[in-house]
């Protein structure tokens, strides 16, 4: 076999067309390490490290294999010199020594393997139009149910906008679109968006900032925005071709919508939408920034309005749900909002509980949420979670987080059971809102610090209090006692002693222990703003020798709680991990 080093190819198309596929490795392949992979030695396991792209644990076999690995030998010739050290025969040996081969180059370390070809290896190709040329036609129905296609713009310019009610980015310039409507008919360009979510959340947006454009959901079919974010926007001429090229973010979807209409939507308005901002205003939503596509449409919320505050040089703004919770919102950071629509917002809160917990109110059905991106982020009964919450990403966003020496912040999910904490991988809520009460009836309450914090020298899970410039009167005011089964008292501030550390780990068993290397192995590409990889895979694997690592595996939510009431009732009896 010919051997080329791919990464001696110019372009990316030549690497691709050479890559060679794990599953095509056979006896005449010669492997070729990846240059800057590493091994390193963890809690009395090996390593193979390549920076923080990628950490693969190897066994006493698969490091013995890895050794053999110098660029000239064929898995031909290493398997017969591994015959010849230990009485195996070649054929004994061989599948182990493709297996270990074909694993390692589909993490990386082996040059010159991967999947150029496969579907399934690449990402949804965002839609990239030229001038000139057909968006395609999708179904969509408009806001009274009615079904619609683009081909019903056909005849007229059209500035078509991917739109989302739950975009802050959107909502940041829902009002000068309103007013640029009429001046765009005027000059024979039709403004129509293109919209995500219900058809009443919607509706909602259109009446808060007079909308009177053509609004079309989404229905699933095609989109013609597919993989862009919310807002952007393509100019249709009457044949429905790209005219110009596309805009993407806030401000240039504004800009183009206001050339074409050749007025500034600032001077149109009554009541101008902000006040001056002080000189070195920053705003919580990036300049020119977009929210990423998304197919949820979030809960069904009807959103009241919008407040803007100020905390140190930032301005942001949070969606509430009534004037209720816009009072508690405003008494939390103090001094109250400030005029300045450009902040859009960033996230919404519904305290539904709040006038319960200060007596205004009877006991209220709903729960608290706080959403971010059209999807909940927290939802309680605790109106002080939420806040608790919302202060804390807040702090993260703001003003980051500095790690303390001998700390680790992680991209886990953390869970209280009894007085000690276990992290989960940091998606285990996703399949609903029906999760969290199945767990609590496991003992099991969700935190909610977005990057829980290890203390690596007494092995605990550390809450700390928002940093964050606010009252805490307020929350003091709203925490409450709340008997119910769907839900456990919140994880306030403090230290728990760390349990476990549970990651996705595909295997014939839907939940194994995992010894410390390969646990630092698992978990070190979840660390939140590290640096030196060696160290910290090493700070790793002395964790996991004081607690404990496991493999989650499962296929479905009742799956998922299977598996994580096994794991909690293994940590807290001090009995094996398997499932």
């Amino acid at each position: 076999m010919v051997v080329v080093d791919a990464s001696e190819i110019g372009s990316q198309e030549q690497r691709d067309h050479l890559l060679t596929s794990p599953d095509d490795i056979d006896a005449g392949f010669v492997p070729h390490p990846n240059e800057s992979a590493e091994e390193v030695a963890v809690a009395g396991g090996i390593v193979l490290l390549d920076g923080w792209r990628a950490a693969s644990a190897l066994n006493d076999v698969g490091a013995l294999i890895w050794s053999c690995f110098d660029g000239e030998r064929s898995l031909g010739a290493i398997v017969e010199e591994l015959s010849g050290a230990t009485g195996a025969t070649a054929a004994e040996i061989l599948p182990t020594v493709l297996a270990v081969t074909r694993q390692l180059g589909l993490e990386g370390f082996v040059r010159g393997v991967g999947f150029p070809d496969d579907p399934d290896w690449r990402l949804v190709p965002i839609v990239d139009l030229d001038v000139g040329e057909v968006v395609d036609d999708s179904n969509f129905t408009d806001l009274s149910g009615e079904d619609r296609t683009l081909a019903h713009l056909r005849g007229t310019e059209a500035l078509l906008v991917n739109w989302s009610p739950d975009c802050g980015y959107c909502w940041a310039i829902a009002e000068r679109l309103a007013v640029l409507v009429e001046p765009l008919s005027e000059k024979g360009v039709q403004l129509v968006l293109l919209a995500g979510g219900t058809a009443e959340a919607n509706r909602v947006v259109a009446e808060s900032v007079g909308l009177t454009c053509p609004m079309l959901v989404r229905t699933g079919g095609d989109d013609p925005f597919r993989g862009r974010g919310t807002p952007s926007c393509y100019h249709l001429d009457i044949a429905g071709r790209l005219i110009s090229p596309i805009a993407s973010g806030a401000e240039s979807v504004l800009a183009m919508a206001s050339e074409l209409a050749g007025v500034d939507p600032i001077s149109l308005l009554d009541d101008p939408l902000s006040d001056p901002a002080p000189a070195g205003t920053r705003y919580l939503l990036a300049d020119n920034g977009a929210c990423a596509p998304s197919s949820g449409s979030g809960p069904v919320t009807t959103w009241a309005g919008t407040r803007t505050y100020r905390l140190g040089d930032f301005h942001f703004g949070l969606r509430y749900d009534s004037d209720s919770t816009a009072g508690v919102l405003d008494a939390l950071f103090g001094g109250g909002p400030v005029r300045d629509r450009r902040a859009g917002y960033s996230y919404s809160v519904a305290l539904p509980g709040a006038a319960v917990a200060t007596g205004t109110e009877g006991v209220s059905r709903e729960l608290d949420l706080l959403v971010a991106g059209g999807r909940a982020q927290v939802r309680s009964r605790h109106p002080s979670r939420v806040l608790r919450a919302l202060l804390w990403r807040l702090q993260d966003d703001i003003f980051g987080h500095e790690v303390p020496a001998g700390r680790l912040r992680v991209k886990a999910t953390a869970v209280r059971v009894g007085d000690a904490a276990v992290l989960l991988q940091d998606t285990i809520d996703a399949f609903g809102s029906g999760f969290q009460a199945r767990l609590a009836r496991l003992g099991v309450a969700l935190a909610d610090v977005r990057f829980p914090e290890i203390d690596l020298a007494t092995a605990e899970l550390v809450v700390g209090e928002p940093r964050l410039d606010h009252d805490p009167a307020v929350l003091a005011r709203l925490d409450r006692t709340v008997d119910s089964p769907a839900e456990l008292p919140p994880v306030v501030p403090g230290r728990y002693p760390l349990l476990g550390w549970g990651v996705v780990w595909p295997g014939e068993h839907r939940l194994v222990e995992m010894a410390p290397w390969e646990a630092a192995a698992a978990t070190l590409s979840l660390l939140w703003e590290a640096e030196d990889p060696p160290a910290r895979l090493r700070d790793l694997g002395d964790l996991f020798t004081r607690i404990r690592g496991f493999g989650l595996w499962y296929h479905s939510e009742a799956e998922l709680v299977e598996v994580v009431s096994g794991a909690v009732s293994a940590l807290t009896a001090g009995t094996d991990l398997r499932l």
